[in-house]
């Protein structure tokens, strides 16, 4: 495969994956997809076990870990192939969509599995579709035709114009690391362009986490070690609850003074740039407001913080378990993104592109 791509006349038209350079900030565009995807197959592992739907030793649970491991594979394949990554792939299914068995055996969950896709879990009593992104999405199919698709070479500019020109149409959704990090704040100022998200309502996405993750700290409150079975589990699960929150609150964070865009040439219905909708900045404020800074939202029982045991094996793990400390640091994410300068810049600027 790989000879085949050196030899293809139009390597230079798919974007390569950058490379990781040592000694620069190079470094920061390698593919993370693997790391990523373990956290969120440790906090979807955590909840089914603590519903009682996964056994962790069952051939359930490994079949879940397999097909994790295929998404991960088919990832990097892809990169083998050229393909970039993308991180907008993830907004052309709503949530009803991938609630649906039926669907997502059929469409899978997002539009490439170049994406950094979240798993896809329901809340407790609600239809489940497939946990894992099983199958390629429509964006690889039509960018693998651009790169390799057989054309005479007599006709290779008009029919790979044809090809191209498709770019606008919503199920080849794209957008890359670039978007994904620039402007200094937490994951770029797009908030469609995102790693671990699910939907073509993101912030409905993060408020359905925050709802996971809750329902995972109740569960944590009421559960019953077995005899001998180490304390270190609540601890270890009760910290891949509040990743999640972590992650939902910085990524509704993007959306105030948030800028969409995208790649479109002249002719396209679509503008390169956009702010996003005032409301959606309402939504992702109070969505912070009432879940972030409220303190109504970290409150456990005192017999449950005093049984957040450690690993001894573990000498770095300070066996005092500070979750105040957690949750500051969070704030201060939070607060630092929001209150930065470019946001304050882009909420003034977006009046010149509003009619």
């Amino acid at each position: 495969v790989s000879d085949v791509w050196t030899r293809n006349p139009r390597r230079r038209a798919v974007e390569e994956l950058p490379r990781p350079a040592i000694g620069n900030k190079r470094e920061e565009l390698q593919c993370n997809y693997a790391n990523e995807m373990s956290s969120e197959l440790e906090f979807a592992m955590d909840l089914l076990e603590a519903r009682g739907d996964l056994e962790p030793d069952s051939a359930e649970a490994d079949a879940f870990v397999q097909a994790t491991l295929k998404d991960v594979i088919t990832h990097e394949v892809g990169h083998t192939l050229g393909l970039r990554h993308n991180f907008r792939a993830s907004t052309i299914y709503t949530l009803e969509q991938m609630a649906s068995p039926e669907f997502t055996k059929q469409h899978g969950l997002t539009g490439s599995v170049m994406d950094y896709n979240g798993l896809n879990v329901a809340a407790r009593g609600s239809k489940q579709g497939e946990y894992v992104m099983s199958n390629l999405g429509p964006y690889d199919y039509w960018a693998i035709e651009y790169a390799y698709k057989p054309i005479n070479e007599a006709y290779e500019k008009v029919e790979l114009q044809k090809i191209a020109a498709r770019s606008a149409e919503a199920q080849f959704a794209y957008a890359t690391d670039h978007e994904a990090g620039f402007g200094g704040a937490f994951e770029g100022v797009d908030p469609e362009v995102n790693r671990r998200d699910l939907g073509a309502d993101p912030l409905a996405f993060y408020q359905h986490r925050l709802q996971l993750s809750r329902e995972l700290w109740d569960r944590l409150q009421q559960k019953q070690l077995k005899p001998d079975e180490s304390y270190e589990v609540l601890r270890r699960n009760f910290d891949t609850a509040l990743d999640q929150v972590k992650l939902a609150a910085n990524l509704s964070a993007k959306y105030i003074g948030g800028l969409t865009s995208v790649r479109d040439h002249a002719g396209s219905p679509r503008s390169p740039l956009s702010p996003v909708d005032a409301d959606k900045q309402r939504r992702a404020l109070k969505l912070i407001e009432s879940s972030i800074f409220s303190a109504e939202s970290f409150k456990f029982q005192p017999e449950f913080m005093r049984r957040l045991g450690v690993n001894h094996f573990d000498a770095q793990v300070n066996p005092d378990y500070s979750y105040n400390n957690q949750i500051l640091i969070m704030q201060r994410q939070v607060l630092d993104q929001i209150m930065q300068d470019g946001v304050a810049t882009r909420l003034i600027d977006a009046e010149s592109k509003l009619d």
